[in-house]
């Protein structure tokens, strides 16, 4: 999995986990808030209970000193003497409560009371036991408990229920006490459970979110030195072969543009660029002789050409590349199967490497190689046309030339060497290893890029009856009077540039301009054993001399 798809899928985890945490905090905390809860609503009957039960005992118990008064012919108006209701009725309302002593309820009497109250005091009338409920009143939670007062002997001998028997109703005690909420119970105890809870929460986001930090830090640092590695190839690339890794650089644009054209993911893009910065690192194992070659490679060269793919999905195949492998390893498959290294067909070659493989088709045509003059745009647009189903995706097509068109192109990219370094590698393709000047393969790039000049002025010099001169005086003489002779070129004509060619023959070449060469200068090499100076002038441009076998027939001819 890339680094940043990792990066997304942790952070989806953190918040994943910080949902579940607060879900579950929330849940635990609303439990026990309920429990809190009802445990006061358990205490709060519990109390209404023994306030009712302590009530109704003491209107017992004055019934029962009422009739024993009776009994000993006493006048004892326990209401008129100490008013028992108002006593009662002030011990419930200091402990917040409405207590009631009332008789039995008429239908009247319950007109106006709540719905679950009235449920409440029929259930007592029929079952003659206590029973309570709930109700609301003010968005508050009140309890209404009540008690019948049962008759009994004691309550039958007093006057007031003389028509009364044992076990009926005589009326009842009932008390309105209000549910406190947690806060008003116990404020104390409230407050450190929000605090419990929510310490606990945060705690657990911390970590959760720590977490996260840390990993994504990790995958920050391991995406560094991923970038950190890539640019480190591509210097390294740079340093062999300037050419190639400015190649490089303009196939990861050209791709990554192709994929944000076709709306490919952010993922993808990235990592298009990278496969495209890193799709030509197997030729670090191509010799310099292959890479640089000024003409056409034989059929072994490019096989060996070929095995660059393979070497570069090898070197990617570990971390932190491991995800760019397979692209690289396809970018020269052809949609039609032509391609290497498998001729795979169609959707068989990966979707990325597909994109590459028209970007590097693109590049390569439009910069100058050392064996051919760019191409222009209108060309190369045509190449990448006429590939359509064939060398390319047909669906990429048409999104890859909109952006070709809209890019402007280099038209100084050139393969020729741009530093000392480069200069040494060239050499061994453009310079003669007897003189140290140019060679053959240096003349024939030269007129490969004749375009870039308005003349170029040759003098072609010829030795005759040097073969005479090197049998008589031995091959290694024969050398040091041809470095003789090119010497005295290069100091006689500075901004030269000296070929040697047919072994004893040299061209003497000045570009956008004509130099009136003096041959007289080569007096005294001619004054021995008979050799002899054919000397010529040609104007490469005016002669049409676009090839060096064009140039033999013309000097043969003369």
């Amino acid at each position: 999995m890339p680094s940043t798809k990792k990066i997304r899928f942790f952070k989806q985890i953190a918040i994943f986990l910080s949902i579940v945490w607060t879900v579950m905090t929330y849940t635990f905390f609303t439990y026990q808030l309920s429990n809190e809860q009802t445990h006061i609503y358990h205490n709060t009957i519990t109390k209404a209970k023994t306030t009712t039960n302590q009530a109704s005992e003491l209107i017992t118990w004055a019934f029962a000193q009422k009739a024993k008064a009776r009994e000993k012919n006493h006048t004892l108006d326990i209401k008129t003497d100490f008013s028992l209701r108002d006593l009662i009725y002030s011990m419930a309302e200091k402990q917040g409560s409405i207590l009631k002593i009332e008789s039995n309820y008429l239908d009247d009497d319950m007109l106006n009371l709540d719905e679950s109250i009235k449920n409440v005091i029929k259930n007592v009338q029929n079952t003659k036991k206590d029973s309570f409920t709930t109700y609301s009143r003010d968005d508050k939670q009140y309890l209404f408990y009540i008690k019948p007062l049962i008759a009994d002997k004691s309550c039958i001998q007093c006057h007031i229920h003389d028509d009364k028997k044992p076990g009926d109703i005589l009326g009842n005690v009932n008390i309105s006490m209000k549910i406190k909420t947690l806060k008003e119970y116990n404020s104390t105890n409230f407050y450190f459970l929000i605090f419990t809870y929510l310490s606990t929460w945060l705690v657990g986001l911390a970590l959760i979110w720590w977490v996260r930090y840390r990993s994504r830090k990790y995958f920050d640092e391991k995406t560094k030195n991923y970038e950190e590695s890539i640019y480190s190839l591509v210097d390294m690339m740079e340093r062999r072969d300037s050419y190639t890794a400015g190649h490089s650089k303009r196939v990861a644009n050209y791709s990554s543009l192709i994929a944000q054209k076709l709306n490919l993911s952010e993922d993808e893009q990235h990592l298009i660029h990278r496969a495209g910065m890193l799709h030509d690192i197997g030729k670090i194992e191509v010799p310099d002789a292959l890479l640089l070659k000024p003409e056409a490679l034989t059929s072994g060269e490019y096989e060996l050409i070929k095995t660059h793919s393979k070497v570069g999905s090898e070197l990617l195949s570990r971390e932190p590349f491991y995800d760019l492998a397979s692209i690289v390893l396809h970018h020269h498959e052809r949609y039609d199967g032509s391609g290497y290294p498998y001729a795979l067909k169609g959707d068989e070659i990966p979707f990325l490497s597909q994109i590459i493989s028209i970007a590097d088709v693109y590049d390569a045509v439009t910069t100058n190689r050392a064996y051919r003059k760019a191409m222009c745009k209108e060309q190369a647009l045509k190449i990448i046309e006429d590939g359509r189903g064939t060398l390319f995706n047909p669906d990429i097509v048409d999104i890859a030339k909109e952006i070709f068109i809209e890019e402007e192109l280099n038209n100084d990219i050139s393969q020729m060497p741009k530093n000392m370094i480069e200069e040494i590698r060239f050499s061994y393709y453009f310079r003669d290893q007897l003189t140290g000047f140019f060679n053959i393969n240096y003349f024939k790039f030269l007129l490969t890029h004749k375009d870039n000049y308005k003349t170029i002025c040759a003098y072609h010099l010829n030795f005759v009856n040097f073969t005479t001169y090197n049998k008589k005086h031995g091959w290694k003489q024969g050398d040091k009077f041809l470095q003789d002779i090119a010497t005295t070129i290069s100091t006689t004509y500075e901004d030269s540039i000296i070929v040697r060619v047919f072994g004893d023959n040299f061209l003497i070449l000045h570009l956008d301009k004509h130099v009136d060469m003096d041959v007289t200068i080569f007096d005294s090499f001619i004054e021995c054993d008979k050799i002899k100076i054919d000397f010529k002038h040609i104007n490469l441009l005016d002669e049409g001399i676009d090839s060096f076998d064009k140039l033999e027939d013309i000097i043969l001819k003369s």
